[in-house]
């Protein structure tokens, strides 16, 4: 089987091409912020380019993977809705993966906790913290949500050493180097964004789980509401 993966949660996104049998094809990043480009403008460029470098087809693909959120809500909404063009054209599956979820898959070896925290602002954060299985697998230990860093250090107090990750760790990082005792590991600046071919392999694993998304439905996970947006809530996707 083979998969494209589709990441626009953040201002590094990137696709990539994995088959089953053979591996990554093909994998490509995209920085948006050198030219100021936004994903609408890169990102069908950059799906042509990788078909063509894996000798691949649109109808040779058998699923499509997304990073769904939380993210820059104008990035996840070209993604996922580039997604869903294809899905529902083809009559393949989609896959929709968290960009908690994205990020954890940085670090597939690692004994420690991983705590993705993005900035939410208002001094809120997008967090989540996950163990990484033998296999590679994610067992969510503090669920997605909104929260402000101390609550999330809270909810570690117990663990030997956590890895951060995500820009908020970058931006709160003294702030958490004294909530957990320097307990805190923090991930270099390469680990901040989602491996297309990452998130297509785990995209894969989902799929021969029948872990698939119905592309009718699919949106993006918003946690937060836009700014300017009245009556602010959480709400899922």
């Amino acid at each position: 089987m083979r998969v494209l993966s589709i990441d626009t949660s953040s201002s590094v996104g990137g696709v990539a091409v994995f088959d089953s049998d053979k591996g990554l094809m093909a994998d490509m990043r995209v920085n948006l912020m050198p030219n100021k480009n936004t994903h609408s403008e890169k990102l069908m460029p950059a799906i042509d380019y990788i078909l063509k470098e894996s000798d691949t087809t649109l109808s040779a693909v058998d699923a499509y993977v997304a990073a769904a959120g939380p993210g820059s809500f104008t990035g996840l909404r070209v993604g996922i809705n580039t997604v869903k063009g294809f899905a529902l054209v083809s009559g393949k599956p989609v896959i929709s993966i968290s960009t908690f979820e994205g990020l954890a898959l940085n670090f597939p070896f690692t004994k420690y906790p991983v705590c993705i925290l993005l900035d939410a602002r208002k001094e809120d954060i997008y967090g989540a913290v996950y163990s990484i299985g033998d296999s590679g697998s994610l067992d969510e230990i503090v669920a997605c949500g909104v929260y402000k860093i101390g609550e999330i250090c809270e909810k570690l107090a117990a663990e030997e050493k956590v890895i951060f990750t995500g820009d908020a760790s970058v931006k709160y990082k003294k702030t958490l180097q004294q909530l957990t005792d320097n307990k805190a590991l923090f991930a270099g600046i390469e680990h901040h964004s989602i491996s297309p071919a990452a998130l297509a392999a785990y995209g894969l694993k989902k799929l021969k789980a029948g872990a698939v998304s119905d592309a009718m439905t699919l949106k993006p996970l918003y946690l937060k509401r836009p700014q300017g947006v009245s009556n602010p809530r959480r709400q899922g996707g």
